[in-house]
């Protein structure tokens, strides 16, 4: 394990959970509980008042993952970077689960873990390791391999094909938003969301999620000379 002190800061945990959670982080040389936030600006707040002399541990409900989207990642690295997050209970599809893991997710675990083996998911975290399951990693690693550039310049080119609405799914898609969310957040069904989904696929020339992802992972690519 590091020798640096971690703190953690819960988010969203059950009461069995908090508690083996307590249990774990009592040694004070090893770990310091900062609190047990109840909703995600809670959290944020925690992690922005965070000591810097300490590495900070997120362990967080993976509802909360689910009901906020990556953008819940993005501002905890925004607020300390190279913080770390355990997720509680999440049901995280591989392709969200390769842009969570660049936003600093390094663990997965089920909220009836016992104390003995959420010390060792704590103390594999703290020490720069992951802690996921080998098929789901594998799963993972396939699709951050680098999409074929001219599949992607080509996606990037029909991008003036989309309407504003196929635009607005688009980006919160990359956002890493689940369809529910963004139809919350555009005001539209779930199925309306799914059927500008299958427009995006038709006219950007892919045949999947995961696709368009690859597609747009990185920066825009750089035009071919003549």
């Amino acid at each position: 394990m590091s020798s640096a002190r971690v703190a953690i800061i819960g988010g969203g945990l059950s009461p069995s959970f908090a508690k083996t959670l307590r249990e774990v982080s009592c040694d004070p040389a090893r770990y310091h509980l900062v609190r047990d936030a109840s909703t995600p600006e809670e959290l944020l707040d925690g992690v922005e008042a965070s000591a810097r002399s300490c590495q900070l541990l997120v362990v967080m409900a993976g509802e909360w993952l689910r009901d906020e989207g990556l953008s819940l990642l993005i501002e905890i690295q925004q607020l300390r970077r190279n913080s770390r997050v355990l997720l509680v209970d999440a049901n995280v599809e591989s392709l969200a689960l390769g842009h969570a893991l660049r936003l600093g997710l390094r663990g997965l675990t089920d909220r009836d873990v016992d104390a003995p083996r959420l010390a060792r998911v704590l103390d594999s975290i703290a020490s720069g390791e992951l802690w996921i399951g080998r098929q789901l990693l594998a799963e993972v690693i396939g699709l951050l391999a680098p999409a074929d550039h001219c599949d992607r310049m080509d996606v990037w080119l029909n991008l003036p094909a989309l309407t504003e609405r196929e635009r607005d799914v688009l980006k919160l898609v990359l956002d890493g938003k689940p369809n529910k969310s963004i139809a919350t957040e555009l005001t539209i069904s779930e199925q309306t969301v799914k059927i500008h989904l299958q427009h995006v696929y038709r006219k950007l020339g892919v045949h999947r999620r995961v696709d368009l992802l690859k597609a747009f992972s990185g920066s825009m690519p750089a035009a071919r000379s003549a």
